[in-house]
């Protein structure tokens, strides 16, 4: 027995040597990338513009290798740079909305999965699904065809006369119309130079845009984080978006595009893949044909909302009044509440918005069925998504009749 302790001693060292020349053989030596970049990218036909840049990284910083699956995979490409761990995403022939290439139903709405894998035993791979949807464009309408000229034929001299009769004719009458249609003009131009339009304004960058970035609730996969960004439109009117991103003092993506082909008064987009309870920083910046606008940031950490505290029903006549107290946040701002509701056996309403904003703490319900049972729900949300429900039940009821006296004889 002791000669079999001594010999464990003397190669305990060795095993111990050995496991760490070889940390590969550990499936919890490394971990598997986290994707981040846009979800839903609209793109503009006829665009030869990148769709979108995604970047990826793990704890070890192990190089990433990239490869496309998905539905309509075959529809794109991408080009990769190893120094910055980023993919950008391209269609692979300019996309036409009248002719579209995704997979039937050829709606152009295509789906792709952008995947990011880090090597290692055994290789990890992150999947992130994206949504292109290619719109529609005006486009010009096709040049007329030309008739043939007609044959010539050859002219009499009686008819060569006339014309050249004609021909003078036409040249005084224009003469003559000329120098009328000028002094009018001249007359109008003295009379009514103070109606004049003003002269437009030469072309210039847009102003900087007003930018707001709420984080959206903890969703069932901890990887899908996501930040969604509301943009004003700045004057005058711009072509897209670019947005640069921030964790903390790290930039993981350079200026790249916001995936919104045709921008109306406001616009907005959402990133996704973001690490919970992680302050990131988002800078927008508005480009047109003259160039880019300064950038305007705003910061929001993903995490996660929760109920409502206390949620409570009051029924009464026909009505309802549902009462709580503030729901807690750990990262998202609250900036609403969201009500709906049902009869026990009954399916539920929509959700509704609660007058008051983060501010309310109670709902009246009117028009319910006396003798019913109702069940209620509240929760908290911000324009990123919404948090988990309080519900309650409560039954209506009419109020209680007066006892009955008999009148004094």
């Amino acid at each position: 027995m002791k000669k079999k302790r001594r010999l464990l001693w003397l190669v305990l060292p060795s095993l111990i040597a050995a496991a760490a020349a070889h940390p590969t053989d550990d499936p919890t030596a490394h971990d598997p990338p986290r994707i981040t970049g846009l979800e839903h990218i609209t793109v503009a036909e006829n665009s030869s513009a990148p769709v979108a840049t995604y970047v990826a990284c793990n704890a070890q910083g192990d190089p990433i290798v990239w490869s496309l699956a998905g539905r309509d995979a075959g529809a794109f490409t991408f080009t990769t740079d190893a120094e910055h761990q980023t993919m950008t995403l391209l269609f692979r022939a300019i996309p036409d909305y009248e002719h579209p290439a995704d997979v039937p139903p050829t709606d152009n709405d295509y789906q792709v999965t952008v995947v990011a894998t880090a090597p290692g035993q055994p290789a990890l791979a992150t999947s992130y699904p994206v949504r292109v949807q290619v719109v529609d464009v005006a486009e010009a309408d096709p040049m007329p065809e030309i008739a043939a000229p007609e044959q010539m034929r050859s002219t009499t001299q009686a008819e060569y006369v006339g014309r050249m009769v004609w021909a003078m004719i036409d040249f005084y009458k224009g003469v003559v119309s000329w120098a009328v249609r000028g002094v009018v003009h001249h007359l109008r131009d003295v009379f009514s130079a103070s109606k004049r339009p003003p002269t437009p304004e030469p072309a210039r960058v847009p102003d900087v845009p007003t930018v707001a970035v709420y984080a959206g609730a903890l969703s069932a996969v901890a990887t899908s984080g996501r930040l969604h960004v509301l943009v004003d439109k700045p004057v005058p009117a711009v072509t897209g978006y670019e947005y640069q991103l921030y964790e903390g003092e790290d930039r993981l993506l350079d200026w790249t595009t916001a995936g919104i082909a045709a921008p109306a008064e406001s616009a907005s987009f959402s990133v996704g893949g973001l690490q919970h309870g992680q302050p990131y920083v988002v800078a927008v910046r508005a480009v047109n044909a003259e160039g880019a606008s300064d950038a305007a940031w705003d910061m929001a950490t993903p995490g996660r909302l929760f109920a409502p505290e206390g949620l409570q029903a009051v029924a009464g006549d026909g009505w309802v009044v549902l009462t709580w107290s503030a729901a807690a946040s750990a990262g998202p701002v609250l900036t609403r509440y969201e009500w709906r509701g049902r009869p026990v056996w009954g399916a539920w309403s929509a959700w509704e918005p609660v007058a008051g904003g983060a501010a309310a703490r109670s709902h009246r319900v009117e028009g319910l069925a006396n003798g019913v049972t109702y069940a209620f729900a509240v929760r908290a949300a911000n324009p990123a998504g919404a948090g988990p429900v309080a519900q309650v039940t409560a039954e209506p009821d009419w109020p209680p009749s007066e006892p009955k006296t008999d009148d004094p004889l």
